[in-house]
C-alpha cells in the first residue's frame, strides 16, 4: 500500500503502536525545506469513538511538534477530541510550540453510534509580522455542529450537517420542519459533549455573544 499512501506506522495491519520516526521526521523536514509559513499536518490516528487522545497520540504529537510541525489536525476518532497547545524540546533542548486538535469528529460519516453525531469545525487565526516575517497562531475557536440522520424512509434529503446554534435558534423562532422536539434534544446534549470536550470559552458563538454584549 505504500505505492499509493503515506503510512506513518510500521504496523499498520495489526496495533498502529509503532510510528515510523524516521519517515515521518524526513516528511517533516521536506516541509521545513520548502521554506513554508507554517506547518500543517493532518492526522489520521486514535482509536474509535474514544473521546480522548490516546497515549500513541500524544507520543506522536510531541514528535512531530519537535520536528517542526506547527498545527496537528486529526481525524479517524469518529467523535470529538479536545484541542490544547504544546511545548516539547528537540534532541538539542530547543523548545517548539504547537497546536494540536486530535480529533474534529464527524463531518461526512452519517453513524449513530453515541457522540458520533457530534462534530465542529475549527477556525483559526493565523497572523504574519511582515517586520520580523514570523507566522503564529494568534486564536482558535470552534463552530459546534452536528450530523443529523433522518433515517430510511423520511420525506427529502436524509443527511444534515447543522450548526447547532444556528438550528436550535432556528427551533426556538418556530421553524419546526426540521427541527423536531427530539432534534432539538439531542442538540441540546450534542452542545453539552461538545463544551465538555473542547470547552466552553472556545465556543465562537458563545465568544461572539459577549463580545457584542461587552
Amino acid at each position: 500500500m505504500r505505492f499509493c499512501v503515506n503510512l506513518f506506522n510500521l504496523d499498520y495491519t495489526t496495533t498502529l503502536v509503532e510510528p515510523d520516526y524516521d519517515l515521518l521526521a524526513a516528511d517533516l523536514a521536506a516541509a521545513e525545506a520548502l521554506n513554508t509559513d507554517l506547518i500543517a499536518v493532518i492526522m489520521h490516528w486514535g482509536a474509535e469513538y474514544l473521546d480522548g487522545p490516546t497515549v500513541h497520540q500524544k507520543k506522536v504529537a510531541d514528535f512531530m511538534i519537535a520536528h517542526g510541525a506547527d498545527l496537528l489536525l486529526g481525524g479517524h476518532p469518529h467523535v470529538l477530541e479536545p484541542y490544547t497547545t504544546i511545548t516539547v524540546e528537540d534532541e538539542s533542548g530547543a523548545e517548539h510550540t504547537g497546536f494540536v486538535c486530535y480529533s474534529l469528529g464527524n463531518l461526512i460519516s452519517a453513524q449513530n453510534q453515541e457522540k458520533t453525531e457530534t462534530t465542529a469545525i475549527l477556525r483559526l487565526t493565523l497572523h504574519k509580522d511582515l517586520l520580523t516575517n514570523e507566522t503564529t497562531l494568534k486564536d482558535v475557536d470552534y463552530v459546534p455542529c452536528y450530523m443529523l440522520d433522518r433515517e430510511e424512509g423520511c420525506a427529502g434529503k436524509r443527511y444534515y450537517l447543522l450548526d447547532t446554534h444556528a438550528a436550535m435558534k432556528a427551533y426556538e423562532d418556530g421553524n419546526r420542519e426540521l427541527i423536531t422536539d427530539g432534534v432539538y434534544a439531542a442538540l441540546e446534549k450534542s452542545l453539552n459533549h461538545a463544551h465538555n470536550i473542547m470547552g466552553q470559552e472556545g465556543d465562537w458563538y458563545l465568544r461572539s455573544v459577549e463580545e457584542n454584549e461587552g
